[in-house]
């Protein structure tokens, strides 16, 4: 059994052989609980929530069908304010960003903020959505929104803004720095805000 990939900055399996070899062994994962415990047990969930991870940059259109049918099912088994559902919240907010679903992104977002602000214990994960929601403000042309959404908790409550890092200041060892050009977005380091700069940030960025 798989546990759920929950740690910040996944970016699911590059493409190649070991994406093929990951990817059988995520859905004969899936289909071993199906028929051990039925379509609806969260351990057959489970299994899908993993392969649909795996597969976010491979393949996002089948991560956001899985992530769809995840996301009715842990509504209804564990309810729509629970720390399991704005895990599915959270990865289809983000996959809905990728593909420029902004206004769904930016719902399905709030959502998973908002549980995960209220749950204890769920500070750092409340920090990544809050992070993904600024994204999707930043990609929409409200700057001073995705600005104010990530300070929300404070300057403590900030992650570095490139994915595969996403490292408190705490974690970095120093206070993380601000985009001297439009003061929305914080990196630890200045590898990481070139990095992210090439991926992510030069398409949004403004003074």
């Amino acid at each position: 059994m798989f546990v759920d990939m929950m740690f910040p900055g996944y970016q699911g399996l590059a493409a190649g052989p070991g994406l093929s070899r990951a990817r059988q062994q995520y859905e004969q994962e899936s289909c071993a609980d199906r028929a051990a415990f039925g379509e609806n047990d969260p351990r057959t969930q489970l299994s899908k929530h993993n392969l649909a991870e795996a597969l976010t940059d491979s393949d996002p259109a089948e991560a956001e069908r899985l992530h769809r049918e995840l996301l009715a099912f842990r509504e209804r088994a564990f309810g729509p304010e629970n720390t399991r559902t704005a895990i599915t919240l959270n990865s289809l907010g983000s996959l809905c960003r990728k593909r420029g679903a902004l206004e769904e992104a930016e719902a399905l977002l709030r959502r998973a903020l908002a549980v995960r602000e209220a749950a204890p214990g769920e500070a750092f994960d409340a920090a990544v959505t809050r992070d993904e929601l600024a994204c999707v403000l930043q990609a929409a042309g409200r700057k001073d929104e995705a600005r104010a959404v990530r300070l929300r908790a404070g300057t403590q409550g900030l992650i570095c803004s490139h994915a595969p890092c996403s490292k408190t200041a705490g974690q970095a060892g120093a206070p993380l720095k601000e985009c001297a050009r439009c003061h929305a977005i914080w990196y630890c380091s200045p590898a990481c805000q070139r990095a992210d700069w090439t991926a992510n940030h030069r398409a949004v960025c403004c003074p």
